[in-house]
């Protein structure tokens, strides 16, 4: 007889990017600031206010500053407090030409005095294309989008060394269109790079070119390589500052209406987290998570509403296809994954030791599963389309194998054990009608 997933009433949780560490560490205070920027930056702070809520080390507050074209008593009623917070993280751009909008003189003191009084500062994406004109902020930030006669440039040679292109020389600053690359650490005993693999997949992002700035007292943790400029990009650097710690990364990119495949990438998610803590304290306690990027696979945090909060979906992107992974400490939960289109080939991984209830729908037809627990071997299948159940065969376009695989990814017979998963691939027949979600329910086993 055919297994039965019981379904359970959705929640609308925001997934985390990991589960709460056991050891619970001291809440940090940070600051957004925001208000213009050439990008998507209303969203942008949306989810970076997500990301670092969601981790567990931070309270977010944000300070929008008025628009460009407000009245002069709007700027004067505008003082940020940033000594009040631990951290201040910048999502403002007001312009990187010469005669581009400034804050007024007094809010720029006030961020200079705090970070060299020891105040964290990180430098989101084009955050480093603001204030040319005031020195400090240029040497907190290193490089920014500035000419070759404003300052020196660095690329990463061959043999990882970093290369200073003296000032007046280099490219201009500039990038490509949006598209994959791979990410390499340079400086692995960092704080925030330790644990980290090599090299790492990130995607959809704008791969920046040509900065310049005063390049003081920088320490470069990554970079990447550059079809368009032909050499390897510094990615993401740190800066002391008088007594406090600056992190700049270019990762990121979000265009108004356009994808936001950038920052769900967990590699930048990670780094993001780890880069404000360090900012804060000058120490790292968030973890490296399991789903990291890898090399040659990238890991997206997929867009999803799960049940249970510790409950998370990954999308794992190589050049197989994607796959939907999740994660589920209980063994117990359910997920509904939103997508605008789908891929071409997917395939479900699911990280528990049984699977004796396994529910998909798409909202018409529900495709239904169950692993035996006392073999292991039984794999029954069935579908429900319009109130009719039926169990399907191999000439079926719903048939799905699932197979299950170790700790470390070897197949195996029965269920999993240990770290292992069980996977499927989806069928193309659920996905005709263009769903806009798809609804995963699981069980590894039935409890009494």
């Amino acid at each position: 007889m055919l297994r039965l997933c019981v379904v359970g009433l959705l929640g609308l949780v925001v997934v985390p990017p990991l589960p709460a560490d056991p050891t619970p560490q001291p809440m940090l205070s940070l600051l957004i600031v925001d208000g213009m920027n050439n990008h998507d930056w209303p969203r942008a702070t949306r989810i970076l206010k997500e990301i670092l809520g969601s981790s567990g080390r931070f309270t977010v507050d944000v300070s929008t500053s008025p628009p460009a074209n407000a009245p002069e008593d709007a700027w004067d009623k505008w003082r940020p407090e940033f000594d009040q917070y631990d951290m201040v993280l910048s999502d403002f751009n007001g312009g990187h030409r010469q005669d581009s909008l400034h804050w007024p003189r007094e809010v720029e003191k006030s961020l200079e005095d705090y970070v060299s009084g020891g105040g964290g500062l990180v430098i989101y994406h084009a955050a480093n294309n603001s204030f040319p004109n005031w020195t400090a902020y240029n040497e907190m930030i290193g490089l920014g989008w500035r000419s070759p006669d404003f300052g020196p440039s660095l690329i990463v040679a061959p043999d990882e060394k970093v290369v200073v292109i003296p000032k007046g020389r280099g490219r201009n600053p500039g990038h490509g269109p949006e598209h994959d690359f791979q990410v390499t650490v340079l400086t692995a005993d960092h704080p925030m790079t330790k644990g980290l693999p090599k090299k790492w997949m990130h995607p959809h992002e704008q791969l920046t070119h040509g900065q310049h700035g005063p390049v003081k007292n920088m320490t470069v943790l990554s970079y990447a390589y550059s079809k368009d400029a032909g050499d390897n990009e510094v990615m993401e650097w740190v800066i002391p500052y008088g007594k406090g710690r600056v992190y700049v990364t270019m990762l990121g990119h979000l265009w108004k209406g356009k994808p936001d495949t950038a920052m769900r990438c967990i590699g930048f998610q990670t780094m993001l987290i780890r880069g404000c803590e360090w900012a804060a304290t000058g120490k790292v306690t968030y973890p490296v998570p399991k789903d990291f990027p890898t090399a040659m696979e990238m890991r997206l945090r997929a867009v999803a509403t799960v049940r249970k909060p510790e409950d998370r979906v990954t999308e794992n992107i190589n050049d197989g296809g994607t796959i939907f992974s999740v994660r589920s400490p209980s063994g117990i939960g359910s997920a509904k994954i939103h997508q605008e289109s789908w891929p071409d080939h997917m395939s479900l991984r699911l990280h528990l030791q049984g699977l004796e209830g396994l529910a998909i729908s798409n909202g018409s037809v529900a495709f239904k599963a169950s692993v035996l627990s006392h073999s292991g071997h039984r794999r029954l299948l069935g579908v429900v389309d319009n109130g009719h159940e039926k169990v399907v065969d191999k000439d079926d376009p719903y048939w799905s194998e699932i197979r299950t695989f170790d700790a470390n990814g070897k197949p195996v017979q029965g269920l999993p054990g240990e770290g292992g998963y069980f996977e499927m691939v989806l069928p193309q027949a659920l996905f005709e009608a263009r769903p806009k979600s798809l609804t995963i329910d699981w069980i590894d086993f039935y409890r009494n």
